[in-house]
């Protein structure tokens, strides 16, 4: 027969579980699907106007205000940052993706492999554009505050927001040196 304080003790460990599943919810472990849903757009700006407000507003009228640019510039690089980390892995998944296509043998295990591939890929495009509105809106608001714009320290400031599959489907062709065909009719 269990003793009174086994009990507490169990009862103590799965009340802290069941209290932490209702601060922060339930996440999915490594390999899982994540079923949480994006943040929304307008929860988005809201949330990156709000951050630059306050930390305008902390740093304006004391003597931390030489900071504030730099303090706006690296707000800003942070989702830039992050952007660029979530680039590379998109990158990595779609050569893994193309790797998988290429042996596929018409077996179960290569398809499911696929599609697991397909499915993180999608995942990570959707990561890619809420990093990309968030680094766009941060970008905005740095620009509000400073009357300066922002730009990388290193590298260039890249959206995806107006590529179109036509621009993406030439792209293999114009990383081998292939010049883009022009039109016999247009004029040079």
């Amino acid at each position: 027969m269990p003793h009174q304080t086994d009990i507490q003790e169990e009862t103590g460990l799965t009340s802290a579980i069941l209290d932490h599943l209702a601060l922060h919810g339930a996440t999915p472990g490594p390999g899982e699907t994540d079923l949480r849903p994006q943040p929304q757009p307008d929860e988005v700006d809201l949330a990156m106007a709000t951050l630059f407000d306050t930390t305008t507003g902390l740093l304006t009228g004391s003597q931390l205000e030489d900071n504030l640019e730099e303090m706006l510039w690296s707000l800003t690089s942070i989702f830039h940052r992050r952007l660029i980390h979530v680039q590379k892995l998109l990158d990595d998944n779609e050569f893994e993706v193309r790797e998988s296509l290429a042996i596929q043998d018409g077996s179960e295990v290569a398809s499911v492999e696929l599609e697991r591939l397909q499915m993180i890929g999608l995942k990570l495009r959707d990561h890619r554009d809420a990093f990309e509105q968030m680094r766009d809106l941060a970008v905005y608001h740095f620009a509000a505050a400073t009357g300066s714009p922002w730009l990388p320290r290193t590298g260039s400031k890249v959206s995806h927001r107006g590529l179109t599959s036509a621009v993406v489907d030439r792209q293999p062709d114009l990383s081998l040196g292939q010049a883009p065909q022009r039109d016999r009719g247009a004029l040079h």
